[in-house]
């Protein structure tokens, strides 16, 4: 199921501004990172799995997924800086405003609802990334088959 939630999250994220949406395989720590920015670099989790019948062939599965948003870095942000190009400079925090409304409160037959849980902090030298992490839970029946 995580190759169908990674599908479904590209999915729901095409029509936003990010150029480059892939799996994040640490990309941005590469001198030349192999993406088109601005770019959107995806992490699931599987926090935890449990049985939920006697035979134990189907089991709630509790998952998490992270979306990274990488820009390059494009202007000042100090206050000294004019607010058009400070605003410019924020391109990051859009996105992330964007992918958040994109994805909070998606539901579906195989997914439970996707929920912001966290926007956890992310630095890299020369890029503005801004991170946020959502939890949903799918059933897996799959040891049935």
């Amino acid at each position: 199921m995580e190759h169908i939630l990674y599908e479904k999250i590209i999915e729901l994220l095409a029509p936003t501004d990010l150029l480059w949406i892939d799996f994040d395989i640490d990309q941005l720590s590469e001198e030349k990172p192999p993406v088109v920015f601005p770019c959107g670099l995806i992490d699931t989790t599987i926090n935890s799995c449990e049985d939920i019948d006697d035979e134990a062939t189907k089991q709630l599965v509790k998952a998490t997924f992270t979306i990274k948003i990488a820009v390059k870095n494009y202007g000042e942000t100090n206050n000294k800086t004019s607010k058009p190009t400070r605003s410019n400079a924020m391109q990051a925090f859009v996105l992330k405003n964007e992918v958040y409304k994109k994805l909070q409160g998606y539901v579906d037959d195989n997914f439970e609802i996707f929920s912001r849980i966290r926007v956890p902090k992310v630095a890299r030298k020369g890029l503005k990334v801004v991170a946020v992490s959502f939890s949903t839970s799918w059933y897996d029946d799959s040891a049935n088959s």
